[in-house]
């Protein structure tokens, strides 16, 4: 009989379980499904209400307070230092700054602005959704604002140095105004490309496991965000480049009076401006 047992056995694997045996794994599966939390990618234990205006994070989700309030105290003082810069060079007759110039630091105020929206109430488990959504478009959008817009203003000093070098004129109307535009195309596209993924799939839409904010669990609004920000800042680190070898050589050919048009060279291009620039 043992014998009969261990081939037995061998033939019973082939066979099969037995349907009431598949029964209850199916049962206990489903059980299973229901009852364990679902886990997202960053290891955030998170479950969604019917709700239409909430969305539900499961009971182990508890934020370090110390560092919300560390990150709101940072964010408000540069909301407010910049802020105080813009003013004092926008009611000052003495401090004159291109419009370029206003339009970068206010990308900053925007910035910051965007990482406060949820303040005070970053410790609750359940934020709004629609404030929730509005953070999140604004917290991918900002880095992209922060970069075009600095790409447009090292954009208006280079050509605003080679034009005054070669013809002593000013940069075309059409250019400038191109230069003010495109910052907030990009802004605005990035915001509605943030907010169709969020109306897609409502359940990518989570509070960061840090509690300071809202963002995508779809990796495809950080890579675009991402690219452009890091397409732009090449540019610029281009374009710096290339300006302080023109002011270099400008100096220098101003200092020996190698240049045609070295007396009006020194008018334009003082060491102040080389500082600034």
């Amino acid at each position: 009989r043992p014998l009969l047992s261990f081939i037995s056995f061998p033939l019973f694997l082939c066979q099969g379980p037995a349907p009431e045996l598949i029964a209850a794994q199916r049962l206990t599966i489903t059980a299973a499904q229901m009852i364990l939390p679902r886990l997202d990618p960053f290891g955030l234990e998170t479950s969604y209400s019917n709700s239409s205006d909430t969305i539900d994070v499961a009971i182990n989700y508890i934020p370090d307070v110390g560092l919300i309030v560390a990150f709101d105290i940072l964010y408000i003082l540069g909301f407010v230092l910049v802020t105080a810069i813009l003013l004092t060079a926008w009611l000052s007759s003495q401090v004159q700054r291109s419009s370029l110039w206003f339009l970068f630091l206010g990308s900053w105020s925007v910035a910051s602005f965007a990482n406060l929206l949820l303040l005070g109430n970053q410790t609750n488990r359940n934020p709004n959704k629609a404030l929730c959504l509005i953070q999140a478009s604004l917290i991918y959008a900002s880095p992209v604002l922060n970069a075009t817009t600095c790409l447009s203003f090292m954009t208006h000093v280079y050509l605003s140095v080679r034009i005054t070098i070669e013809s002593a004129s000013r940069l075309p109307t059409v250019s400038t105004r191109m230069l003010h535009v495109l910052p907030w195309v990009s802004f605005l596209a990035v915001i509605v490309e943030v907010i169709a993924v969020g109306l897609m799939d409502p359940k990518q839409l989570v509070p960061d496991a840090s509690g300071m904010y809202c963002h995508i669990m779809n990796p495809l609004p950080n890579r675009i965000s991402a690219t452009l920000t890091i397409a732009c800042m090449v540019v610029v680190i281009i374009l710096d480049v290339l300006v302080t070898r023109i002011l270099r050589t400008v100096w220098q050919e101003s200092r020996t009076h190698t240049r045609p048009h070295s007396v009006l060279v020194q008018e334009h291009f003082s060491l102040d401006i080389v500082i600034r620039v």
